[in-house]
């Protein structure tokens, strides 16, 4: 009751093969701004969770400039710690031209382990904007506390932007937000 799912129609690009990433993730980044500003700009979300350097790089300036949001980014890799050839090169391109200005333009960014948060610190992130929050662990439990929000109105009205894939976790995503409901 306390979410609400909006799905985002973005063309598969099949005919591209291989080739579609990068192309389905501007196309989706466009359609996400531009639904963000058709039907969020009058009762913006507080916070945004991108689970995307290129989606965050992309989107950041409609989210906070245009509509005054915060972003968070969950970070679970990087593209300057992968092997070489690990990814198409164009590929590789399209993440390294976007992993720095993702850390640079993110309010907040959750790293993995203090190597990630480090890795993150490199690209561009400013030190004090990085929370460590290793799988599985309470951030209460390592000491974060709740200030991203602090400012927000309320309600809050918090917008995960990502790919509805299992491995994303939107499933565990919804369900604390329903538990954190309960608690409000």
């Amino acid at each position: 009751a306390p979410c609400s799912v909006e799905r985002l129609a973005v063309p598969e690009l099949r005919w591209l093969r291989r080739y579609a990433h990068v192309p389905r993730q501007l196309l989706f980044a466009l359609v996400a701004a531009a639904h963000l500003w058709l039907h969020h700009r009058r009762h913006p979300p507080a916070l945004v969770i991108i689970h995307s350097h290129p989606l965050a790089a992309l989107l950041a300036p409609v989210l906070k400039r245009l509509l005054g949001c915060r972003l968070l980014m969950v970070m679970h890799g990087d593209i300057n710690d992968r092997p070489s050839g690990t990814y198409d090169p164009r590929l590789t391109w399209w993440y390294r031209v976007n992993t720095s200005p993702a850390y640079r333009r993110s309010d907040a960014i959750l790293a993995l382990s203090p190597y990630m948060a480090r890795l993150a610190v490199a690209g561009g992130a400013h030190p004090e904007r990085i929370h460590l929050v290793p799988n599985a662990v309470d951030p209460a439990d390592i000491g974060l506390g709740g200030d991203l929000l602090e400012d927000a109105a309320d309600p809050y009205r918090i917008l995960f932007i990502g790919r509805w894939e299992a491995n994303k976790g939107i499933d565990l995503l919804l369900a604390a937000f329903i538990q954190l409901a309960s608690h409000l």
